[in-house]
């Protein structure tokens, strides 16, 4: 596996690309550029070659173009003694008939009718060819397959950014679902041009330009929707209003989640500084009920589950710097001081340490969080976030009462306390 990072994104690339030991050199030399060009046309060759395999397999999964029948006439002579010949042209009759020459009076085979196989022109702009998913990205828009049928989606779909999504996951059976739908009327975040809405409140400029951002980056409707949903869920406007200052200046990304990242500095036994009571192991859900997290502003130190920009690290006492996802709807305070660089949150979960972070998305910047504009969370599951961790921290956390590790789907479906 090679992992290529550019200005845009992050891309894994797997020894299935045929220009796989190119591309390796390409990386191993720093030509991101070059290497991205030769990812791309790996990409276009796996997707041709999985298409036409899948023609040699099953030649009727192709689409097929009907050709018009042509329309002709049969003529048939009738010869009568030399006194009455003359020559009778019918046109042909809709039923089977026969027809006659001088040189052969056997009925004629029934022509077949040749297969035309339409493949979509590809749009050479467009990077996400996935094979095994059975869809390519055209000009126009998705073409994609199911068992029973074949299916464009053009452009000005109303889901057309979520089909792709479901694709890009290969989930047919979600893209055909949302490929039948015809409208949007249950989503609570519109767009209206550079504006953003929630249930027709209009939201900050701030987070109308971070959903503009994470699009321009390859970031569907659906995906970052949720995150303006469960900001709508924060029953504090004055701690949402904080939190847009908070997100201007110190643009940490959104993930898929509907969540955000930040950065958080625990100690060496993995346990939070001011206290010591709660686990901040990988994977540890933080928990406190909101009316306890102090929501006053302008409280520099108070209770609550601090997180910080990469800039407000060092402020703490020396220790272990993670990674915390934490829903915008338990944002509670962001402090004015240190250039709106902290906040106190009433719930996080401890995602991986900030070097593991670093590692395995090949992100290697001081700031590694605010290089990466949208984050795709998901891809943590393949992470071991627990290794180089000593073993006998774990064991001693599994006494606290947040000790368990928890997944984020989990997490994410508990109610405040």
């Amino acid at each position: 596996m090679i992992t290529l990072k550019t200005k845009r994104s992050v891309y894994i690339i797997g020894h299935d690309n045929p220009n796989y030991k190119a591309i390796k050199k390409l990386v191993e030399g720093g030509d991101s550029g070059e290497a991205y060009k030769l990812y791309k046309d790996g990409l276009k060759k796996m997707a041709m070659k999985a298409e036409t395999d899948k023609i040699k397999k099953n030649p009727k999964s192709a689409p097929i173009k009907k050709t018009a029948k042509p329309k002709s006439a049969v003529k048939s002579t009738k010869t009568t003694p030399a006194s009455k010949s003359k020559t009778v042209t019918k046109a042909a009759p809709k039923t089977k008939s026969k027809s006659v020459s001088s040189t052969n009076s056997k009925r004629t085979k029934k022509a077949t009718k040749p297969q035309v196989i339409v493949i979509p022109k590809r749009d050479d702009t467009l990077e996400n060819v996935n094979p095994k998913s059975k869809f390519i990205l055209t000009v126009d828009g998705i073409w994609f397959s199911t068992k029973k049928a074949n299916y464009t989606v053009h452009k000005n779909h109303p889901y057309f950014e979520e089909i792709k999504e479901a694709l890009e996951k290969r989930d047919t059976g979600g893209a055909y679902r949302l490929f039948v739908k015809k409208d949007r009327k249950d989503e609570r975040v519109k767009v209206v041009g550079n504006e953003m809405f929630i249930d027709d409140t209009k939201l900050d400029s701030v987070f109308t330009e971070a959903y503009l951002n994470a699009k321009s980056n390859g970031v569907g409707f659906a995906a970052i929707s949720l995150f303006f949903e469960n900001l709508a869920k924060n029953p504090n406007p004055i701690s949402v209003d904080a939190f847009k200052n908070f997100l201007s200046k110190t643009m940490m990304p959104i993930t898929n989640r509907g969540t955000f990242l930040a950065y958080r500095r625990c100690s060496h036994s993995f346990r939070d500084h001011h206290t010591g009571n709660f686990s901040n192991i990988p994977g540890a859900v933080c928990r406190m009920k909101r009316e306890d997290c102090d929501a006053k502003q302008t409280n520099t130190c108070s209770t609550g589950f601090h997180v910080c920009s990469v800039d407000y690290l060092n402020k703490f006492s020396s220790g272990v710097d993670l990674v915390v996802e934490i829903n915008p709807r338990d944002v509670v305070a962001v402090p004015p001081d240190y250039d709106l660089s902290k906040m106190r949150v009433s719930s996080m979960r401890i995602l991986c340490t900030v070097d593991m972070f670093r590692e395995k998305t090949q992100n290697f910047k001081f700031d590694c969080l605010t290089a990466i504009p949208f984050f795709e969370a998901t891809q943590v599951y393949d992470w071991d976030v627990l290794a180089g961790i000593p073993s006998h921290h774990i064991k001693n956390n599994e006494s606290l009462e947040n000790g368990a590790t928890m997944s984020a789907e989990d997490w994410l479906k508990l109610d405040p306390i």
